[in-house]
């Protein structure tokens, strides 16, 4: 062995360096662990959540559709006012075929607004199963460049109980829902909100069904919208 501050070999079981005197420590054995893959599972998370009744959901499903018909109505008013200022000044446009234009443009506004909050009126709560996956390539034309951009789609199909009725969902460059949910896994589509999973023992977080976000499953509320985590 050789001293580790001046270099000079030494024998075997020397207790100091013959060259510079220093304490020569013995080598601490190594300790080598097998990392083991540590599965979570937690029996707990088994089943469907009774914190749906929760009245926060109620709340948050409420205010939801007061802002979405909120800020249609503000979209409307602009657009209202801006056409006819935009063709006073530009002179494209003559009056009042300008206002005619901004009550059509702000009219369609309220409309998407008020479609929408009729469909989640008609929503119910159903169950069903994750039925298929599937992942592809969808090619975009681009005419900023003009040429053709790839995305992958990842996409994953539920099929409802009590209808078979087949419902399609995807996202493109994200695969986080996608591998989620596996094919056979249970889940339940809440009236106005989204899927809870039946089996999350394995998992380390889970989606906040009201506005979607990524929680860490220990979490009990919501980070974002403080709604009950469904678990």
């Amino acid at each position: 062995m050789y001293c580790a501050n001046c270099g000079t070999q030494l024998p075997e079981k020397a207790k100091f360096c013959t060259g510079c005197g220093l304490e020569v420590l013995p080598d601490k054995p190594k300790v080598f662990r097998e990392k083991k893959n540590v599965v979570f599972n937690n029996p707990q998370y088994v089943g469907f959540s009774p914190k749906i009744d929760d009245p926060r959901f109620a709340r948050y499903s409420m205010a939801s559709k007061n802002w979405a018909f909120l800020f249609s109505i503000i979209i409307a008013a602009i657009a209202v006012i801006a056409f006819p200022i935009y063709g006073s000044y530009s002179g494209e446009v003559d009056w009042p075929y300008s206002l005619y234009y901004g009550m059509g443009i702000g009219g369609m506004f309220v409309t998407i607004a008020l479609v929408q909050n009729f469909k989640k009126s008609r929503d119910s709560t159903w169950d069903g199963v994750v039925d298929d996956k599937r992942i592809y390539e969808k090619k975009h034309w681009d005419k900023n460049n003009d040429t053709y951009t790839t995305n992958t789609v990842y996409e994953y199909k539920v099929r409802r109980d009590d209808n078979g009725k087949i419902y399609e969902h995807s996202t493109e460059n994200n695969d986080i829902v996608y591998n989620y949910y596996n094919i056979g896994d249970k889940v339940r589509h809440h009236k106005g909100f989204g899927y809870e999973k039946y089996d999350k023992s394995k998992d380390t977080f889970l989606f906040c069904i009201a506005c979607a976000s990524i929680n860490d499953i220990a979490n009990e509320d919501c980070f974002r919208c403080k709604c009950p985590l469904l678990k």
